[in-house]
């Protein structure tokens, strides 16, 4: 109990202050870090595609030939939280897609799915999608 003003009341409750996630540089590294943070303080599981071409032993898709692996472009990231799952391909500033990414893309799309690249200036749409407090995705 504190005393204010003469008189008893209960304590103030602490509350923390709320959590707010940084971008800090505009580098595709940095925007990874910053992606998973906000990603994960919103209640969102992610998965991510570390190598392409079929670097993980026994994950080929083939493609146009037997030289061709379709994982070729496939988005860095899947994240899913209830009855939503996004993909995203993360750039760095003045970085693109490869052909194969925007197949990806293209693919993907067409198949009704929510697919996009995210770049460092679009900090503000990566927290909405995340917080679902905007219809920006």
């Amino acid at each position: 109990m504190a005393t204010v003003g003469g008189r008893s009341r209960p304590a103030a409750v602490r509350r923390k202050p709320p959590v707010k996630v940084v971008l800090r540089g505009d580098g595709e590294e940095e925007l990874e870090r910053f992606v998973v943070k906000a990603a994960h303080l919103y209640g969102w599981h992610g998965f991510h595609v570390s190598f392409s071409h079929g670097a993980v032993t026994g994950v080929h898709t083939l493609g146009l030939g037997d030289d061709h692996y379709d994982s070729d472009g496939w988005p860095d990231w899947v994240f899913v939280r209830g009855d939503r799952i996004i993909y995203r391909e993360l750039k760095g500033k003045a970085k693109y897609p490869t052909p194969a990414q925007r197949q990806w893309h293209s693919w993907l799309a067409a198949a009704g799915c929510d697919v996009k690249v995210w770049r460092p200036k679009d900090e503000p749409e990566i927290v909405a999608t995340f917080s679902g407090r905007s219809a920006v995705s």
